[in-house]
């Protein structure tokens, strides 16, 4: 059997990808980085609640991260896509979008996740800016604000709760009239689709409903549906949760053997923090799967050199 090129291909390169990366190039494994360039984050002006680096820009972190991961002997980074994955644990091999192929002993997902906006007109031009889904990211900044949360059911109900001590005028607009909690007098309630988004460079000043009334705000909290942001999880295989999740266990492997994943692809805690957490963790978990394997590589090797 041919031996690998890398240790790990970790398939995806931003915060959770590089994260792991580190925790590999430091004990010296041979790495093999692969990213499309597309991070969920990338519309967001700053980033909030993670240590040392409040109130940074995303892609100056990422940026920052990439440098310092590289400078790992060990370490490669390829911007592209992987569109196939095939083998099994030891000798994976994956394929790219611009025709190339590398081989491993270990995989790692750390793909993300994309959100699924709605068709608003508006919508997009302030997403990540003032139309946010993360209360912990962003939710500071907007404190005292008049804001509204779009949302249903369960996200809706975790959304006032959160969002109430901050925001005294908060309205919650519910989607084709469908909410299930009463709030009381604390939380205005609109039964009414939103059909267009009015800003200025992103910065919401009101939203305009289907029949044709208006309501002025700054901030709109939602929590929108979400895909995985690569089909390959999927294409091969592996188990999913309900929530449309990478599934893995405490030690970040998936269904299939060889094969880990960590970042937002697997969680719906999404934040820098998280995936750089997950992704230091995936990246000790796959060191210390290598070096066993090593490890009872070697003493075969001795008892096979014994028994001559």
């Amino acid at each position: 059997m041919r031996e690998p090129q890398f240790d790990t291909i970790i398939i995806g390169g931003s915060y959770a990808g590089l994260s792991a990366a580190l925790s590999l190039g430091r004990l010296s494994k041979q790495v093999m980085i692969i990213d499309a360039g597309n991070p969920c984050n990338q519309t967001a002006p700053k980033s909030y609640n993670f240590l040392t680096q409040n109130g940074n820009i995303p892609k100056k972190i990422l940026e920052v991260a990439r440098q310092q991961v590289l400078a790992y002997t060990g370490v490669n980074f390829r911007n592209d896509q992987v569109i196939k994955l095939q083998g099994t644990d030891g000798d994976f091999e994956v394929f790219t979008k611009a025709g190339h192929s590398f081989s491993a002993k270990k995989v790692l997902f750390a793909t993300g996740v994309r959100d699924i906006l709605p068709r608003i007109s508006g919508y997009s031009n302030c997403w990540g800016i003032s139309i946010v889904h993360c209360p912990y990211c962003h939710g500071y900044e907007f404190s005292g604000k008049t804001a509204a949360i779009y949302a249903v059911g369960e996200s809706a109900r975790q959304l006032v709760n959160l969002l109430s001590p901050m925001h005294p005028n908060l309205t919650l607009i519910g989607r084709n009239g469908d909410q299930d909690f009463e709030f009381g007098d604390k939380v205005k309630m609109i039964n009414q689709e939103i059909s267009s988004i009015h800003h200025l460079n992103g910065q919401l000043s009101a939203v305009t409903f289907d029949n044709g009334n208006r309501l002025d705000i700054e901030v709109l909290y939602t929590d929108p549906n979400f895909e995985q942001h690569s089909d390959l999880p999927e294409a091969i295989g592996l188990k999913m949760t309900d929530k449309n999740l990478i599934y893995i266990g405490s030690n970040q492997q998936t269904s299939i053997a060889g094969i880990y994943a960590c970042g937002d692809c697997t969680s719906l805690m999404r934040s820098i923090a998280s995936a750089v957490a997950s992704g230091n963790l995936a990246g000790a978990i796959i060191n210390k799967a290598l070096s066993e394997a090593y490890m009872t590589e070697v003493a075969g090797d001795k008892t096979s050199c014994l028994d001559k």
